[in-house]
């Protein structure tokens, strides 16, 4: 299970699979998705997923400084889901695109340019 794989994770990399929830001081919508293992930032530049840091900086420093054009490239959104208990969508403030994956990387996705409210009410598929 994974509450299990994650207690017994203790391994020196376990924080490559611990985010923490930030919120952002620019835009009280959007939060931050800190890897702990890395020290670094969700990103998506609209389509394939990274980490990024800007060089090493603390976390708090840039969240502080993250005021450039492409700060949303880092923004996120939580919404709950209607569907699914206990359950969000993750959604990129700049791209207003949901983070997606089909088992095996991440991105983001916005079903061809449709609005989120759309995208939520027709997610109802076993795939969704």
């Amino acid at each position: 299970s994974v509450p299990r794989v994650i207690c017994e994770n203790l391994s020196r990399h376990c924080g490559n699979l611990r985010w923490r929830v930030v919120q952002c001081p620019h835009d009280p919508a959007c939060v931050y998705l800190v890897n702990e293992g890395h020290s670094a930032l969700l990103d998506t530049h609209g389509g394939a997923c990274k980490v990024w840091n800007n060089g090493g900086l603390p976390v708090d420093r840039l969240v502080e400084q993250n005021t450039s054009a492409h700060a949303g490239n880092v923004r996120w959104r939580l919404r709950a889901c209607p569907h699914q208990a206990r359950t969000h969508y993750i959604i990129n403030e700049r791209h207003c695109a949901f983070l997606d994956t089909h088992g095996r990387g991440v991105w983001v996705w916005s079903n061809g340019g449709r609005d989120e409210d759309t995208v939520v009410a027709e997610s109802t598929s076993p795939h969704a």
